[in-house]
């Protein structure tokens, strides 16, 4: 498995009003507005965290999201009330977003990457 920064590190959750969020709620699914909860990772890019993930007191967040897995994200107030909600949310090293890793571009090992990936 492997693990990536979130989008944006350290997140800080806050509420419409532009109040720092204590103890917000993050909700992590798979993507595509279904139930199936997909766990976030911690720092070791390996364990799983607590769904919903819990934010501290000063609204901030730490966490890793799987390079295989697109998220569906959603963050509610401590007491439940919903801030956002995003669907097809991915780690910046995914293949999700439809970029192509460099990594697998220069791979002349495998024929499924290298100058397969180009056309050729």
């Amino acid at each position: 498995m492997s693990a990536s920064l979130a989008p944006q590190w350290i997140i800080q959750a806050l509420t419409d009003e532009g109040a720092v969020a204590s103890g917000a709620k993050l909700y992590s699914f798979i993507a595509g507005g279904g139930s199936v909860p997909s766990p976030l990772l911690g720092e070791d890019g390996v364990t799983p965290l607590a769904n919903p993930y819990t934010f501290d007191s000063a609204g901030r967040a730490k966490f890793l999201l799987d390079d295989a897995i697109s998220y569906r994200l959603r963050l509610e107030t401590a007491t439940g009330g919903l801030i956002e909600e995003r669907d097809n949310v991915f780690s910046a090293k995914s293949t999700f977003n439809g970029w192509v890793r460099a990594t697998n571009l220069a791979d002349d090992t495998d024929t499924a990457k290298g100058a397969a990936l180009v056309g050729y």
